[in-house]
C-alpha cells in the first residue's frame, strides 16, 4: 500500500525536536555524506539511509528515551530509535519525513519469539514506531527496526523477524498479524510525547533481561530448532554470563501460575545479599 498524497504544508516534518536533535554535528555529518553520495535524487538517498540505520542500530527492546544522536554513537536501540534516527537524518538532509505509530497487543505483537514467561510480564498494549517518508508527492512507509544479525538468528523461529527491504517505491513493513494491531496513526511530526513517557515496566530487572534475551537470541538463536526451546535454552545461557538473573528469571511464574511477583523479588534479592 502507498500512502496518500500530501497537499498540506511540510514543514514541520523538517524540524527538529527534543529526540528527533537534526542539529547534532553527528546527524548532519552523516546526513552530508550521504546526500553528497546521491546528489539530489532524494529516493536513493533516502533508501540508503533506511539501510543504513537498520543495520548500523542493533535491535534492543526497552530502549525508549534516546535521542537520535545517541542512537548513532550507541549503536543500539528499539523500533522507536531507529525510526527517529532515519527520520532524524532525512530531516537533515532536506527530505521530509515523519512517524507512524501502531498501538498493538504488547503480549504477542512478536510472535513465538517472546517465552510465555516473559510474555506475560509484557504490557497488554504498547506502541511500535515507524518512519513515513515523502517522496515523489506520497507518504511511503517503512521500518528499519531488525538489523540484518537480528533478523538472520531468528527468522527461522519466527517470520515477523524477518528483515525488511526497501526500494523506497512503496510501503515495506513488518508482517505483523493485522489482528495484533488495535490503531494506526500517521504521519506525525512529533513523537517526543510518546518518548517523554517513561516505560513500566512490570518485573524487576526487566531492562536487564531484556539485553540479556537479546544478546541470547543473537548468540543462541542459529542453533535453535523451533521456539519451544527459548526458555529452556535461555535458562542454560543465563547460567553462565549472569547466574542472579539465571535465578530471578526462572523464579518468574509462568502462564497458569499465580502471579508472585513480591514473592520472587524479596526471596531472590535475599539470596543475592548472601
Amino acid at each position: 500500500m502507498i500512502a496518500r498524497v500530501i497537499h498540506e504544508d511540510t514543514g514541520p516534518y523538517l524540524q527538529k525536536t527534543r529526540y528527533c536533535d537534526i542539529a547534532h554535528p553527528a546527524i548532519y555529518e552523516l546526513a552530508d555524506r550521504l546526500r553528497a553520495a546521491h546528489g539530489e535524487n532524494d529516493r536513493e538517498l533516502a533508501v540508503a539511509t533506511f539501510y543504513f540505520v537498520r543495520d548500523r542500530v542493533k535491535w534492543e527492546p526497552g530502549v525508549w528515551r534516546q535521542k537520535a544522536s545517541r542512537t548513532l554513537r550507541l549503536g543500539v536501540g528499539s523500533c522507536t530509535n531507529s525510526a527517529n534516527l532515519m527520520v532524524a537524518v532525512l530531516r537533515a538532509a532536506g527530505v521530509p519525513a515523519g512517524f507512524g505509530i501502531m498501538s498493538v497487543r504488547g503480549q504477542v505483537y512478536l510472535g513465538p519469539l517472546v517465552p510465555p514467561r516473559l510474555q506475560r510480564h509484557i504490557s497488554r498494549t504498547s506502541k511500535h514506531i515507524h518512519a513515513y517518508v515523502l517522496l515523489g508527492g506520497s507518504w511511503l512507509r517503512c521500518d528499519p527496526c531488525y538489523d540484518r544479525e537480528i533478523a538472520a538468528a531468528t527468522n527461522h523461529l519466527s517470520p515477523l523477524s524477518a528483515a525488511v527491504e526497501w526500494d523506497g517505491t512503496r510501503d515495506a513493513m513488518l508482517d505483523i498479524d493485522p489482528d495484533h494491531i488495535l490503531a494506526t496513526t500517521g504521519p506525525t511530526a512529533d513523537i517526543d510525547p510518546v518518548m517523554r513517557k517513561r516505560r513500566r515496566l512490570k518485573i524487576l530487572f526487566g531492562r536487564p533481561l531484556a539485553h540479556q534475551f537479546t544478546r541470547f537470541l543473537r548468540e543462541a538463536g542459529p542453533e535453535l530448532r523451533n521456539p519451544s526451546e527459548l526458555d529452556p535454552e535461555f535458562v542454560n545461557w543465563l547460567k553462565g554470563v549472569k547466574y542472579f538473573h539465571q535465578l530471578y528469571y526462572r523464579a518468574l511464574p509462568t502462564p497458569g501460575s499465580p502471579a508472585r511477583h513480591e514473592w520472587v523479588s524479596t526471596r531472590v534479592l535475599r539470596g543475592s545479599r548472601r
